[in-house]
Formats: C-alpha cells, structure tokens, sequence
C-alpha cells in the first residue's frame, strides 16, 4: 500500500512539472511575438536566455519519469500516462525552440521597423497559447474528447498563417527592398504554425492514455510532413 501511494505520489508530481514546463512555454512565446512587435531585443534576448530553463525542466522531467518506470514497474494506464508524458516534454521542448526562433528573429531585424505594423501576429500568438492551455488541460484532466476537439481546431491556425503569408508575399510582391523584413515576419509565423502543429500531437498522446490507441488526428501527419 505505501509504494502505492509513493507511486501515486511521484505521478502527480510529474504531472505538475509538465504543467509547468507547459506554463513556461506558454510565457515564452507570448514573450516572443511581444518583443517581435514592440522591437524589443532585450525582451527577446531575455527569452533566448530562458529557454535554457526550458531545456533543463524537459530533461529532470524524463529523468524522474525513466527513474519511475525502472522501479516503480507501473502496468496499463500509468504506462501509458508515463509514455505520452515523455513524448509531450519533448513537444514542449521543442515548441519552446520555436519561441525562442521568433526572438532571434527580432534580433536579426535589429531596430529596424516592421514592414507590416498590422500584422496580426499577436492574434495569432493567442490563438496558440489557447490550443496549447487546452490540450495540456485535457492531459491532465485524461479527457479524450477535449483532445480530439483541440487536435481538430488547429486548422484555425492554419488558416491564420495563410492570410498572413498572402499578406506578406503581396508586399514582397509590390516592393523588393522589404523582402527581407517581409521574409522575417513570415518565419515568425512559421514557427507559430509549428507549435500549434505540436499541439494537436499532444493531443494524440492524450486519445492514447484514455483509450491505449494511437490515432491520427485527420490532416496532421501530412502537415508535419511537409514541414520536415
């Protein structure tokens, strides 16, 4: 009974580092898209520098969680919660690069004002943060139907990234001394469309702990491969 609850214990304390690890990646690409429209590089070299924190939160994670599962021998549903936690850590870790990209590159564009000042990015940016805060919320909650509903709602990113590169190509179009900066603008919300893509894999792993399928969210596997 006590290494029962010692096992119970240890989960829930996993789960709320993930949380946490999620929180963190949430900030950082808030941060992100902020420093990028406000031309803030010390805000975004602030990010830069704490996606080292997100790095090392990822790697204690899967520490913790290999060191549960070789003495601990968990069986069924928590495997499975242990398993997907493992791939969700390296999404999150790998979304956390993403934000960081986004304030490289504010960095790379230096002072220099946007060429496009309405661009909605930060519309954009929102919109992630809510699919991820979602899609973390169904791992939490083992809620299978909020994860297939979160998965499917990733298509209004998609959506948002093709008005902004229509958008952003009509400038390069009409003016080629703004290739470049346009260029930026629309790598930036690349890597928005990249996070919101790693979501829906989050939630995958979530329709995996409740029901112990793999299933493919409809549309997903041919999106990320044409990214590779």
């Amino acid at each position: 009974m006590m290494l029962r609850e010692h096992f119970s214990a240890e989960l829930v304390q996993l789960q709320v580092n993930l949380t946490t690890l999620g929180e963190l990646v949430k900030t950082a690409t808030r941060l992100a898209v902020e420093a990028l429209l406000r031309r803030d590089n010390i805000l975004a070299g602030q990010v830069i520098e704490n996606d080292t924190v997100i790095n090392q939160l990822r790697f204690r994670w899967e520490e913790q969680a290999l060191q549960l599962l070789a003495t601990q021998n968990p069986v069924a549903r928590d495997l499975r919660v242990i398993a997907a936690g493992i791939h969700i850590v390296d999404d999150l870790e790998r979304m956390g690069d993403h934000a960081k990209g986004i304030a490289r590159i504010s960095q790379l564009m230096g002072d220099n004002p946007l060429v496009c000042p309405g661009l909605p990015l930060d519309t954009m940016a929102q919109k992630v943060c809510e699919l991820l805060n979602l899609a973390l919320a169904s791992f939490s909650n083992r809620d299978a139907n909020l994860a297939g509903v979160v998965g499917r709602r990733d298509d209004e990113v998609d959506e948002m990234y093709n008005r902004i590169a229509a958008e952003l190509f009509e400038i390069m179009f009409s003016d080629r001394g703004k290739v470049g900066e346009a260029n930026h603008l629309l790598w930036a919300a690349h890597h928005l469309e990249r996070i919101a893509d790693r979501t829906t894999n989050i939630c995958e792993r979530v329709i995996f702990v409740c029901t112990g399928q793999m299933e493919e969210i409809p549309g997903m596997s041919s999106r990320l491969n044409s990214h590779k």
